[in-house]
This record gives C-alpha cells, structure tokens and sequence, in this order.
C-alpha cells in the first residue's frame, strides 16, 4: 500500500506534555510541540533571569486555547496549557518516547497482564496544599472507565480496563478483562478529587476550568494558571513554589495569541515575546542571523499525508461502506501513484526543505515505533507500467483495460487525493495535484473543500 506520508509535518492535536515542561525549562532554547513546528527563541527571557528580576517568559501562539478543561480541549495549545497546570501518572522519554515515571514512581503488570500495579510518589501535593493520594489517580481514570464525555478525549488509553482502585495512599490496581499493549502509557492529567467530586458527568460538558474570583486553577503541575480564558489572546501561568520536582526556574509564562506568522516574528524580534512556534521554514532562515535569537527546524512525531478513498468494510458484517473510488481499490493502481509522488521535491517545494519524506504512517521521528518498508523511489517510467488504466465514463468508473495503458493513452482522472494540511485554525482539506505528477500523465487541478 501506498501511503503518501510526508513525516515531519503538522498533525499537531496531541502534543507530547513532556515535551513542553522540559522545554520551558530551557528558557532560551524553547521548542513546544511537533516538529517541523519551526521555533524561534530570543534571550530576553534569560537576560532577566541574570539580572535577578522576575523572569517572564512570554509565547507567541498562532491558535488559540479551545478548552482548559482537560476532558473536552481538542487543540493542541490546550494539551499544552493542561501540562503545565496537572501533572501525569507516565510520561515519555525525550529520546525515544518510551514510557517514564511521573506521579507513579514504578509499575508492573501480573503474568497474565490483567493486573497493572503503579505505586504513586509519595510528598506531592496540589496547589492548594491538599494532597495529592492514590485516590486522585483512581478517581481521574475512573471518570473515564465509566465511559461519559470524559472517555472521548482519553478512553482509548483504558481499552478493556474495567475498574481502577486505590488499595492505599500510594498505590493504584487496574483491573482488565483482556490484556492492554498501551498500558504502562496513561499520559492524561491527573485531577484533585476534592475540586472535581462536586462536578457532575453533565456539569463536566460546560465546566470551563479557569481561574475564578482571582484564584487560579487547582492542580499539582509546575505551574498555576492565574488568568486566561478559552478562545482569548492572553494566558497567564505563573511557578508553582512547591512543586515536587523543584520550583520552575522560570516566575511567569505568558501566552499571546497572533493572527498571522508575520506581526509574531515582529514581536519576537521588537523583545515583545521570547519565543514563537509553527512559523515557515523561510522565517526561521531568514532570523538566523538576527542578534539574541535562536532558530531552529525542530524534529518531532507530526506528519500530513495524502490519503486514498478506497471505501472499508464494516468488521462486524463484513459488508462494504462508504464512498471509495474502485480505480482506487486496484493495488496496482495506488502503487503506481506511489511511484509518481516525488517526496523529496515535495519536501523542498512545500515545505521549504524543513521536513523528511515518510513512507508509513507512523512518522520517522518513532525510531523505536516503526516498520521502515522498502521505499517506493520516485519512478515516473516504472509508474506508467504499473498502472491499470482507467477512464472516467460520464456514469461511473470503470477500468478500460486490466494492465498497462495502452500506447498514447493517457489517464484521464483518478479521483481526488486528500492532502490534510491539519492545522487546527485552518478548518480545510486541500486536494492538489500539481507539477510533481505531471510526468505520470496526471490531469492536474487544485481546489479546497471544508474539513467534514
């Protein structure tokens, strides 16, 4: 199958939490979220922190914040916003993205795997000085074993857990009824049992979750969020003092939200803010020269993809669904198409050069996650071979001829290849065909349709 993938792209809805926390804690050398997200940083954060002042850190955004509550948040600037205000029972490595301690210390599954353990660090506590217990984690996973609008955003994770129990203070037993290949990974925030007991399942639809009478958000993460509102231009967090792994090096961070790429790069460069993200690959080239700010193309598990309609089949069934095209069922035909698509000439046309050509769905940046297949290099001789040809009669689609196209025929059409540029404020699919087909016969044509 061919897949169309180009790694390094814009999926951008689940952010890596981890990734962000480290990251500020850098300062000057910030980098949130996927990457080719292109970011820049400028040392004005770092100035401060010299001079002993208050040290703000201030990030230009291109998207607002959907939701801070963290069961009905979509965008990836608000997973970002959630791990700095909770924390996580695991998180990732930074160097590979395996499964690392969080609030659990440790874990281990029973033999037959229908039994996790975690054992929860001990001397953590929320923002407000309660304790953060066991208990917390159960009641946060089993909002969502109980399947309400809290299992939308993180169900998934939970597949076939059917209770989760505090045995004591620092200790949580899942229980399964068939094994879990995603488990130890639970990287949803952990929430105070004694904030959210007091709001019910049909409450949690509308609870907005953000500071209220001037009292920030209760949570146990290395930061508070003290003002701010869903769909604003303005966030404000500053350092939880008492934060089990140290308070930040950082007083405040700062979230403003821009329109467009260009005043955010005026602003970082004016010293309004210290760091922006998801900027072109011609803007981050075009600021490495400037004084006190660093450029970098970051490398991270984001990617767009060209995908086929080839229509499914409903597995319980067996019956076919959807709208596939037939000229799209004929493998021969799709294998052609990959010979077609020159990845390394899409890389530098539309992305300026700041990507890496994928060839599966799991994107290069899962070194330890991926089958790397042969790769179908760029062919348009071996692509006229392989296909069947197709016309498209004025009813339906049907195949003229089971083979090679006849000499001088040329495909006619093929239906549309979705090219999902999946940013979240853009709300569109693009379906283009331009020149890097144009060797295989290809009729060309661009057009846009909104995202359904």
């Amino acid at each position: 199958m061919i897949t169309g993938v180009i790694g390094g792209g814009t999926h951008t809805r689940h952010r890596t939490p981890a990734r962000v926390v480290a990251g500020i804690g850098l300062v000057a050398t910030l980098v949130l979220g996927p990457a080719a997200l292109l970011g820049v940083a400028s040392a004005n954060a770092a100035d401060e922190a010299d001079s002993g002042s208050k040290v703000t850190f201030t990030v230009g955004m291109l998207n607002e914040v959907d939701s801070f509550n963290p069961f009905l948040g979509i965008e990836a600037e608000s997973y970002e916003m959630w791990a700095l205000t909770y924390d996580y029972l695991i998180t990732y490595s930074m160097e590979n993205m395996s499964p690392e301690p969080g609030l659990a210390e440790s874990w281990e599954p029973s033999e037959d795997g229908l039994t996790w353990t975690f054992h929860i660090r001990d001397g953590v506590s929320w923002s407000d000085g309660e304790p953060l217990t066991a208990n917390d984690v159960a009641y946060t996973l089993g909002r969502i074993i109980d399947g309400g609008p809290e299992s939308i955003t993180w169900g998934s994770y939970l597949t076939s857990v059917t209770k989760a129990e505090a045995t004591d203070e620092h200790t949580v037993v899942l229980t399964l009824e068939r094994p879990n290949a995603v488990l130890p990974l639970l990287p949803m925030p952990i929430i105070p049992e004694h904030i959210w007991k007091n709001i019910s399942e049909k409450q949690v639809k509308s609870f907005a979750n953000e500071p209220k009478d001037g009292e920030p958000v209760v949570g146990s993460g290395p930061f508070r969020f003290v003002s701010g509102t869903a769909g604003g231009d303005t966030y404000r967090f500053e350092a939880n003092p008492d934060y089990w792994q140290g308070a930040p090096h950082i007083d405040e961070v700062v979230f403003r939200l821009f329109k467009s790429e260009d005043p955010a790069v005026a602003a970082l460069k004016k010293g309004e803010i210290d760091f922006v993200e998801d900027i072109t690959a011609l803007q981050v080239k075009a600021l490495e020269n400037e004084p006190n700010i660093a450029a970098h193309n970051g490398d991270s598990p984001g990617f767009d993809e060209i995908a086929f309609n080839v229509g499914a089949i409903d597995t319980e069934t067996g019956e076919p669904m959807g709208d596939g095209n037939p000229a799209l069922k004929d493998a021969k035909f799709r294998r052609a198409l990959g010979y077609a698509l020159d990845r390394d000439r899409i890389i530098t046309t539309a992305y300026q050069g700041a990507g890496k050509p994928g060839d599966t769905i799991i994107p290069p940046a899962y070194t330890n996650f991926r089958w790397e297949p042969r790769r179908t290099r760029h062919s348009p001789s071996i692509s006229k071979g392989r296909a069947s040809c197709w016309t498209r009669p004025a009813t339906s689609w049907e195949p003229t001829v089971n083979g090679p196209c006849p000499m001088g025929r040329r495909w006619t059409h093929y239906g549309c290849l979705l090219v999902r540029t999946a940013r979240p404020r853009s709300g569109r699919w693009t379906c283009s065909r331009s020149g890097w087909e144009s060797s295989a016969s290809i009729r060309k044509s661009t057009r846009s349709r909104a995202a359904g």
